[in-house]
């Protein structure tokens, strides 16, 4: 054996006719080796001769700083810094910190996207790096550390090229099956829209928006014939949706109510009575927010409409206006 395809060769090892397989040991690591033999095949009593090859090495370094971070509800990016000597990685995971663990990934690059995973899910990874040494023989090293991530919750965009737009998609999510009634209010004052909330669950009909101009946008009059529906509740006076838009959609064939008082104010105290009208139940309390900023008749929106809770206004300066005033005198409301 030497470390040069010339030279002299030193006897190595001098084996019975029965040996396959010698060992060599003490050998030096990142070192080429050549081992030359020969021999007598007794079958016919000819010379047997060969050249065999070998490229000593150290297995890999284990991986360093190993990340793992969730990109989506069902994908999380894996990383980790190059190893010395590595030819290449073994990417592993398991669905829990102690369970078997699965190559999802064999290759070169040090990051990897996991993919088609479930949400809300925490996922365990660790990688190997190997090395090719001769032939078919790989090294490995060590196994990285541990790291898990969690995907994200499932989410999906709902939405249009503006906010008339937007109330359409939402209508044509919620209501696939048609509905036989839609809330009609302006898309650009939210009060009209916040105070209808209760009454369009109530109703089970989607609310749709409109910019207010001489007449009704096209996609809403064509939305409001794809769901079916038979009847338009206009919430809001004729400052808010003005009269050519009513005897547009009367023209059309539809049933047309309006909803209104003179005021924000007054106009969500008719709304909270149209509201009992349809649930045939008095109201017991009632949810107050600032008339002027939405916030605050958003964010109580859901719990009034699944409670049938009226939505009505005060001033931020905690001035009640005499129309809401009179209401709750009238309805006995005795919780707000």
């Amino acid at each position: 054996m030497v470390d040069e395809e010339s030279g002299d060769w030193p006897t190595n090892s001098k084996v019975g006719v029965n040996a396959i397989s010698i060992s060599s040991d003490g050998l030096l690591t990142y070192t080429c080796y050549v081992w030359k033999y020969s021999g007598n095949n007794l079958y016919t009593s000819a010379t047997v001769n060969g050249v065999n090859t070998l490229f000593v090495k150290d297995p890999p370094k284990a991986v360093a700083n190993i990340t793992a971070v969730a990109t989506g509800s069902n994908s999380i990016r894996i990383s980790w810094n190059a190893s010395k000597g590595a030819d290449g990685y073994e990417l592993y995971r398991s669905a829990s910190s102690n369970g078997s663990y699965t190559r999802i990934y064999k290759g070169t690059n040090c990051s990897y996207i996991d993919s088609a995973l479930s949400p809300l899910t925490t996922y365990y990874y660790k990688v190997i790096a190997y090395a090719n040494a001769n032939g078919n023989n790989v090294l490995y090293s060590d196994a990285s550390k541990v790291v898990n991530a969690k995907t994200v919750m499932a989410y999906r965009r709902i939405a249009g090229t503006s906010r008339v737009g937007t109330a359409i998609e939402v209508s044509k999510q919620g209501w696939s099956q048609g509905a036989d009634t839609v809330l009609l209010t302006n898309g650009y004052s939210f009060a009209d829209a916040l105070a209808g909330g209760p009454l369009a669950y109530a109703l089970d009909a989607p609310i749709l928006l409109t910019a207010n101009s001489s007449k009704l946008e096209q996609d809403v009059i064509s939305q409001i014939k794809t769901l079916g529906a038979k009847k338009v509740i206009i919430l809001g006076g004729e400052i808010a949706v003005n009269e050519n838009i009513e005897r547009q959609l009367v023209a059309l064939g539809y049933k047309v109510e309006r909803v209104a008082g003179t005021t924000r104010f007054e106009t969500a105290v008719e709304i909270a009575k149209r509201l009992e009208v349809e649930t045939g139940v008095k109201a017991k309390q009632v949810f107050f927010a600032d008339s002027h900023n939405y916030p605050d008749a958003l964010a109580v929106s859901p719990i009034a409409s699944v409670t049938s809770t009226p939505i009505l206004f005060v001033r931020s300066s905690g001035v009640f206006d005499g129309a809401t005033i009179d209401y709750l005198q009238q309805s006995g409301v005795s919780k707000v």
